[in-house]
């Protein structure tokens, strides 16, 4: 992380920290960060086979403008049909698969970061 924050020139402890301030409460909020117009996810994910394009045409990151012509707008955008269908997610399951209005099967992420916690808090592994 160190590297990437001097890569952009952040540094101090707050270089990587975003603050939203809101004029006002609004509890929608917490469910707009959580869709997957707002996940943070890879651009080499999102934007598959054009992200070394995007990635020049956006000076390594530093004109985010110029990924404007990488991204649809709507339910037809690739990286919108691509987070629909394969969702990415770090919780301790994945989507294994799924039916639209009929289930879905979650399994046991073996590279979930907390691994061992149900282990130490119930004794065994889901």
């Amino acid at each position: 992380l160190s590297e990437l924050l001097s890569f952009f020139g952040y540094s101090g402890p707050t270089a990587g920290v975003v603050k939203f301030k809101l004029r006002f409460p609004y509890v929608p909020i917490l469910q707009i960060f959580v869709t997957g117009v707002c996940s943070i996810i890879p651009m080499q994910y999102a934007l598959g086979d054009q992200y070394q394009a995007a990635l020049t045409d956006s000076n390594n990151g530093r004109n985010p403008a110029a990924w404007a012509k990488y991204v649809g707008v709507g339910e037809e955008d690739a990286t919108f049909k691509l987070l629909s269908t394969k969702p990415v997610s770090t919780g301790p399951y994945y989507v294994a698969d799924y039916k639209e209005d009929s289930y879905i099967l979650l399994k046991y992420n073996p590279y979930y970061w907390n691994a061992t916690l149900w282990q130490e808090l119930y004794g065994f592994k889901p």
